[in-house]
């Protein structure tokens, strides 16, 4: 059976280190993605235990899918069709356009120094503070250049990723704030992939029924993968 990817799993390099008292995140999302060809509308729900660094997906449009994402290991699991994917990887994983939700449970503080990055400058432009981030001498193997994060009063507004020519490869946009005990985050969120310095793709995720620190331990169980299932094992 052909693996079945409607929902767009795009590993960007992100990592958040400083905990705060939120526990645990629930929240549903609908997710727009656009390409020159087609456009795919997906629609599920989210939690995520923070200090389990543990994300788990459920999607029921177009298809039912459960995902399981911890730091280094990803399990996708079709109930419909009893298949599931087991990808394991050297670097940490995490969901895009989930991860200023993973911002918001660390105090906002967007660390890129573990993956091989260092700030290279801060720079200030029209109110909004740019911090630059450049490769360490250790992962100048990376095709990646550098990536700026824009931040309007401790507001996340723009992450931004270039490739060694300077040119940008992908950006994350975000609107519609709201506020939690001091912080702000948005729901909404507009992700843009470029290839030779065009649009190749364009994402509009909305979340809504955002529940944080409650109590969803029933509801994972869903997650459980059946021992009759085959996991097919892919290592990136």
């Amino acid at each position: 059976m052909k693996m079945k990817f409607f929902l767009t799993i795009t590993i960007i390099l992100f990592c958040t280190n400083t905990f705060s008292t939120i526990e645990n995140i629930s929240v549903c999302f609908k997710q727009n993605t656009i390409n020159p060809n087609e456009s795919t509308i997906t629609e599920g729900k989210i939690y995520s235990i923070i200090d389990e660094k543990k994300i788990y997906l459920k999607t029921d449009i177009p298809i039912t899918q459960y995902m399981i994402i911890s730091e280094n290991d990803t399990f996708i699991y079709y109930p419909n069709d009893n298949k599931a994917f087991h990808y394991s990887s050297t670097f940490e994983n995490a969901l895009p356009f989930f991860q200023v939700f993973i911002n918001l449970a660390n105090n906002n503080e967007i660390n890129y120094s573990n993956i091989g990055f260092e700030i290279e400058k801060n720079i200030v432009d029209n109110d909004t503070l740019i911090t630059i981030w450049k490769q360490s001498n250790k992962s100048k193997k990376s095709s990646l250049g550098n990536i700026q994060v824009g931040l309007y009063e401790d507001r996340l507004e723009f992450i931004r990723i270039m490739n060694k020519k300077k040119k940008i490869i992908s950006a994350m946009n975000f609107d519609n704030y709201i506020s939690y005990e001091g912080k702000t985050f948005p729901l909404k969120i507009m992700i843009t992939q470029y290839f030779k310095e065009r649009v190749s793709s364009y994402e509009i995720i909305t979340y809504e029924k955002l529940e944080i620190n409650t109590d969803f331990d029933s509801e994972l169980e869903i997650f459980s993968i059946p021992e009759s299932t085959i996991i097919e094992e892919i290592k990136w």
